[in-house]
């Protein structure tokens, strides 16, 4: 991943409408998804260079779930908000009653 440069980067990403979304899944070179022991290795190598680096941030795969749900919990309320700008005042009103104002915290 460290020799790919931007534009490379930017391939693995697919602008859609819903945002950004992975162009593919992560497989071996057989073709096949990744063994469990080999996402462990990727993350013990992923931590030892941080490590080496003088990070003290550490990876793991349930950590790698969070910031997906928390991505995915933002892009959906940037969603709802933009939709509420489409609304007339009634609409607006009665989204508002079953699902909420999202900008309040």
């Amino acid at each position: 991943m460290r020799l790919l440069g931007p534009l490379e980067r930017r391939r693995l990403l697919v602008d859609t409408e819903r945002g950004l979304e992975p162009a593919m899944f992560r497989l071996g070179d057989d073709g096949m998804p990744l063994a469990l022991s080999t996402w462990k290795d990727m993350f013990t190598a992923a931590n030892r260079r941080c490590e080496e680096a003088g990070l003290e941030e550490r990876a793991h795969a349930h950590l790698c779930r969070h910031t997906y749900a928390v991505i995915t919990l933002e892009q959906l309320q940037r969603g709802h908000i933009a939709a509420l700008g489409d609304m007339n005042p009634a609409q607006r009103l009665h989204y508002q009653r079953i699902f909420g104002d999202p900008v309040e915290p």
